[in-house]
């Protein structure tokens, strides 16, 4: 069976978010221990922070409602990818979504809390995982109400 390249382009942009996720966290937590690290002085720091919670912080204390949302997000774009990928940037964006689920999800199991690390003086802290699933979640919905 051979993959088209959307599906291909699916699987590795799912694969390099997953990487590049756990690889950052790792760094942060190496690097950043007990020091934040200025960027943009007064506007973005790299600072280690720990989330219980869901994305931007919301809702902490119930990890089991993530462990379960992110569960059910990698289920979903999985059992339906041959229906809902129906060109390449439905691939991309849900290769976002999924390798952003799976990032936080790998934390969530492993250490009950996920690595956050990109601090902007305006927002509560991200990552990588983070930042894929917004873009991609943002991506999938406009691109879905453009083409209606």
């Amino acid at each position: 069976m051979r993959v088209r390249t959307h599906e291909g382009l699916f699987l590795v942009i799912a694969g390099l978010v997953v990487f590049l996720d756990r690889l950052t966290k790792l760094l942060a937590e190496a690097l950043l221990a007990g020091k934040d690290v200025p960027i943009v002085p007064g506007w973005l720091d790299l600072a280690l922070t720990y989330n219980t919670g869901g994305a931007f912080g919301l809702l902490k204390g119930i990890p089991m409602l993530f462990i379960l949302a992110s569960i059910a997000a990698i289920c979903i774009i999985t059992y339906f990818y041959g229906e809902i990928i129906v060109n390449k940037h439905y691939s991309w964006q849900l290769g976002l979504i999924l390798g952003g689920a799976v990032g936080n999800l790998i934390d969530r199991l492993a250490f009950g809390r996920v690595v956050d690390f990109i601090a902007p003086s305006f927002w509560p802290a991200f990552n990588v995982a983070d930042s894929a699933l917004t873009i991609g979640v943002l991506a999938f919905v406009i691109w879905g109400m453009m083409k209606k």
